[in-house]
């Protein structure tokens, strides 16, 4: 899901989290979050439950905006 960098980041920033928070939540390192973050490793859905659970936001919400910008972006 190339997206759900983009929203787990700016959920975050909008909930005023740092990057070291949101880790120690999901019991990751800092590395491994930023990895996740950045769109370098990809996720696997339990880790992006953790993520959406740290950031209280809803997953399924996350996912579907993530297919929606990637909708726009690439088949227009």
């Amino acid at each position: 899901m190339k997206n759900f960098p983009t929203l787990i980041r700016k959920a975050r920033l909008d909930k005023g989290f740092s990057q070291d928070y949101v880790s120690t939540e999901i019991g990751i390192t800092l590395s491994a979050y930023s990895k996740i973050e950045r769109g370098l490793t990809d996720p696997s859905l339990s880790r992006m439950k953790q993520i959406a659970g740290a950031l209280e936001v809803d997953l399924s919400l996350a996912l579907s905006s993530a297919l929606l910008i990637f909708y726009r972006k690439f088949l227009k």
